[in-house]
């Protein structure tokens, strides 16, 4: 695989890449058209919720940095990025980059895998993805809910490496997501790009409905979230614990007279 033609921004400790969605892309489906077999490609998408978690665990901040591709995943991770010197070209939801991703899949008669969701949810997510990229073959999908260090992981691993999809999207929250492809990826080498899309299938599955596009467009995605899903409020101290970090690290920066650490 080559070498990632992108700069590296550190935030808080955890590893962004500074490109746009259309870059993010290119690279992905140059790693689809490759011959040959070797590791999937890793592709992670942290957004401020992740990284405050990252900035106070190290083995989940470890976790991260050893994606391939970390994408910034969320306006408060830009917001941030800016605030402390780097800017980044902006935003690049998951769910919106996995979404383009099939579609070139769909195109190029590329196989997908679905794994995550309750059950059910990742099959009627492959319907309706199905419906809407024509073309798209997606090779199996299975329930996010085993037990990931028992024979059933095994089992889908098998099924997956029998599949040889060029994508499998992986839908279990973080960190089990993530700690699961970094776990499993030297089993599944006829795979090229694994990618963690936290709830994207409950959304492709119509389970959950994303924020309007007004929303999205000004930041807002995270309230969205909140006042659909009161469950999620309790998430809401990570967003904020997430500023004050970053309005902590700015002051010790100018107080230091240092440069930025991105």
């Amino acid at each position: 695989m080559e070498k990632l033609p992108f700069e590296n921004v550190f935030m808080h400790g955890v590893r962004v890449e500074r490109t746009s969605k259309a870059g993010a892309l290119d690279f992905i489906c140059r790693r689809l058209g490759e011959e040959g077999a070797g590791l999937p490609l890793a592709v992670f998408t942290p957004n401020a919720e992740i990284v405050c978690r990252c900035a106070k665990d190290s083995r989940l901040c470890g976790l991260i940095n050893s994606s391939d591709i970390s994408l910034p995943d969320g306006a408060g991770v830009v917001w941030a990025a800016s605030l402390l010197g780097s800017q980044l070209p902006g935003r690049i939801p998951g769910i919106e980059l996995g979404e383009a991703v099939l579609g070139w899949c769909a195109e190029n008669r590329i196989g997908v895998y679905l794994l995550g969701g309750r059950a059910g949810v990742a099959e009627e997510a492959a319907l309706r993805l199905s419906d809407r990229f024509s073309g798209l073959e997606v090779l199996g999908t299975h329930h996010g809910y085993f037990d990931t260090s028992g024979p059933e992981n095994q089992k889908i691993l098998s099924q997956i490496a029998g599949l040889k999809p060029g994508v499998l999207v992986v839908c279990l929250g973080f960190p089990r997501q993530e700690e699961w492809i970094i776990s499993n990826r030297r089993e599944l080498t006829g795979v090229k790009v694994m990618m963690a899309l936290g709830g994207s299938l409950d959304v492709w599955a119509g389970r959950v409905r994303r924020a309007p596009g007004f929303l999205r467009s000004a930041g807002f995605e995270w309230l969205w979230r909140v006042t659909t899903q009161p469950t999620r409020i309790v998430r809401t101290a990570s967003l904020m614990s997430f500023v004050g970090l970053t309005l902590r690290e700015r002051r010790r920066i100018q107080h230091a007279g240092e440069p930025p650490l991105l």
